[in-house]
């Protein structure tokens, strides 16, 4: 009945649950009964006898584990230890640990192949050395540097006034070219036919006005001079010399 079960509802007894270090099973009442131990316990079931199965199932679960893992330890710890084993025995083999005279043996024996083979090396440097100045020598005293000198500097002073006349007729014709370019550029400069009395009409937005069509009695135009600018509104306007047509604007620039 919930009056037997009511103990288990208490908080006090919820608590001690809850703080106890010890891992809890709740199996009270029946699959039914549900209590607040229930909810605070680490596990519960759902009677006392499957309580049981449940720990004794678990505690042969953790033995496996245990005497698994213990095996595999011994196991790695054999095997680490024969490898080792082989270790040293293959350090002992080692020439160095049973002959430590060896290695100096063999670096005073090849410290002395070493200086052999410099003491060599100097004479064949000397010698080499010692014929090239020789062989050196001898071609100064066959050809005379004086006369190779005096020789250059005669060809040094042709090839500079050669270099000099290239040069200056290369400025000349560079200079004509200028000219002849610059000729051009003024001849086609607009800034040389506003020289010439010619003016350049404009429109407020910046283009040109290249016929009477193109403005309304009005507009603001303004019209750039080789020496200044004129800011002008139209009023009349004549194409071709001939008056305007009628349903064409009348403009006259004031």
């Amino acid at each position: 009945s919930l009056e037997d079960l009511w103990a288990f509802n208490e908080e006090a007894v919820a608590r001690a649950i809850a703080a106890s270090k010890v891992p809890i099973i709740a199996a009270v009442g029946h699959e039914t009964d549900f209590t607040i131990a229930d909810f605070v316990a680490d596990l519960r079931a759902p009677t006392p006898s499957a309580a049981a199965e449940l720990v004794v199932q678990e505690k042969e679960a953790v033995v496996r584990t245990i005497e698994e893992l213990s095996a595999r330890l011994v196991r790695s710890m054999r095997h680490r230890m024969e490898r080792l084993s082989d270790r040293v025995s293959e350090l002992g083999r080692r020439r160095v640990l049973t002959d430590p005279a060896r290695p100096l043996r063999e670096s005073t024996r090849r410290l002395d192949d070493l200086s052999l083979r410099l003491a060599s090396g100097l004479r064949l440097s000397y010698q080499r050395i010692h014929h090239q100045a020789l062989t050196a020598i001898n071609s100064l005293r066959i050809q005379n540097p004086l006369a190779k000198i005096t020789s250059s500097v005669n060809v040094l002073e042709q090839l500079d006034g050669r270099l000099r006349v290239a040069v200056e007729r290369q400025m000349e014709s560079r200079r004509l070219r200028l000219g002849a370019v610059a000729g051009q550029l003024e001849s086609l400069s607009p800034l040389g036919v506003l020289r010439r009395g010619y003016s350049l009409c404009r429109l407020s937005s910046g283009g040109i006005v290249r016929s009477a069509r193109e403005v309304a009695v009005g507009d603001q135009v303004h019209v750039v001079l080789h020496e200044g600018r004129l800011d002008c509104r139209v009023e009349d306007a004549r194409l071709n010399g001939q008056p305007a047509a009628q349903d064409e604007p009348s403009v006259r620039v004031v």
